[in-house]
């Protein structure tokens, strides 16, 4: 019998909405022309070509930002000149980054995992089905799934727990992925950002950190089987975490 782990130590996994956004870089620097314009050779030209200056140093800090957005590990050897004011001159080189910056996550790693015979499994509440042992990002992982969902969970529902069964910690986002056969639409259930596991040996209820997972109220069962494939659910882990420095 499996001991009831209390609600803090599972934590409910929040769902995520995706928002995309576009940045638009700076236009080139443009010529001044019309009746206040100065000609060049004339005494004006120095003003002239600092403001140019400006502006392609602005355009060149707009080109960044939109290459090298936020967690790019850009390195550019590129340096700026300014004029500080009474002919001093200081030059400024690009950052070099030490370590992985934050937010440089890798590729999302996928492990499909069949429930077969998915209607015959039992639907009392409290009792679930574990996967084999699978492996990601050098840890290795197990999913339960509770087909007549927790004992706190509202009734009808499906949950599912991810737990991690290295004696080491790790941070990762994950979510779970089921796919309707005629594509009319996935269910979703995902972090919005990385997740500390504890090793199955500890955890820390202060900090919210622990070895596993819960999606309490994944989904309705009554839903799930229009979702089944020749009588199996197919469950996909999707797994990233921070590449190494």
């Amino acid at each position: 019998v499996e001991p009831s782990l209390p609600q803090q130590e599972e934590g409910e996994v929040e769902r995520r909405t995706r928002v995309e956004t576009k940045c638009e870089g700076g236009r080139p620097a443009e010529r001044e022309e019309g009746p206040g314009a100065v000609a060049p050779g004339e005494k004006g030209d120095a003003v002239v070509a600092e403001r140019r200056g400006q502006d392609c140093h602005n355009n060149n800090n707009r080109s960044r930002a939109r290459l090298g957005g936020a967690g790019d590990n850009i390195a550019l050897q590129t340096t700026h000149t300014h004029n500080s004011g009474g002919g001093q001159m200081s030059t400024r080189h690009e950052p070099l980054q030490i370590g992985a910056p934050p937010g440089r996550l890798s590729d999302w790693a996928i492990m499909p995992l069949h429930y077969n015979g998915f209607t015959g499994l039992p639907t009392t509440k409290g009792a679930g089905v574990h996967s084999p042992k699978f492996s990601f990002f050098g840890h290795q992982w197990v999913v339960k799934l509770y087909p007549g969902g927790k004992n706190d969970s509202n009734d009808g529902y499906v949950s599912l727990k991810l737990s991690n069964r290295t004696e080491a910690a790790i941070e990762v986002q994950f979510k779970f992925i089921i796919k309707h056969p005629n594509g009319l639409g996935d269910i979703l259930e995902a972090t919005s950002k990385l997740l500390k596991f504890s090793p199955p040996s500890s955890s820390d209820a202060a900090n919210d950190y622990w070895p596993s997972l819960l999606c309490k109220n994944f989904s309705l069962r009554s839903t799930l089987l229009n979702y089944l494939v020749d009588g199996t659910l197919i469950v996909e882990v999707h797994m990233r975490a921070n590449k190494p420095g």
